[in-house]
């Protein structure tokens, strides 16, 4: 970033507040671990990370969000099939996940399954019709597939929706 030391000075302090908060006040534990989580891979050390969405995923194993966060971090760690995974079980707990839906397409698209990647896109269309993303990852997804008039399409839908947005 621009300002890499003003980072690493709010990391080092929500490190120092998360870990102020004394057991007794952390009455929803797999939040406070999940958060916890996040700022440990911020800080790199994802091994602590992985620890405490481990342990978040054992007190309350449905929990979408914690689920999300883990396999976010497995991919950020390129432990691709296992992110896979785990986004496949939060979206089978909670089928319209925005979050999970998309990774799942962002990831199928990585890994060179571009017709997944496009029923996941498209899926998020139709579920969110007023969310420019699917739109525009579909059509990067149709551009590299060289499918102009569809990305075209897609591009045009995501302007729409969004016509302010630099990214569209």
């Amino acid at each position: 970033t621009d300002n890499a030391a003003g980072a690493d000075a709010e990391l080092a302090t929500a490190r120092t507040q998360i870990n102020q908060i004394p057991p007794a006040d952390q009455g929803n534990q797999p939040e406070y671990l999940r958060l916890r989580a996040l700022v440990e891979a911020a800080s790199n050390d994802f091994a602590a990370a992985e620890r405490d969405l481990k342990a978040a995923l054992v007190i309350d194993p449905q929990n979408t969000t914690v689920m999300l966060n883990y396999a976010n971090l497995m991919w950020k760690q390129d432990r691709k099939q296992d992110a896979y995974n785990l986004y496949l079980k939060a979206v089978s707990i909670d089928p319209n996940n925005s979050a999970g839906l998309t990774a799942l397409g962002y990831l199928a698209r990585e890994i060179k399954d571009n017709k997944t990647a496009e029923q996941y896109f498209i899926k998020l269309t139709n579920l969110y019709p007023k969310d420019y993303v699917p739109y525009l990852a579909l059509g990067d997804l149709y551009t590299a597939d060289k499918q102009y008039p569809k990305a075209q399409q897609n591009y045009e839908q995501a302007h729409e929706i969004a016509p302010n947005n630099p990214l569209v």
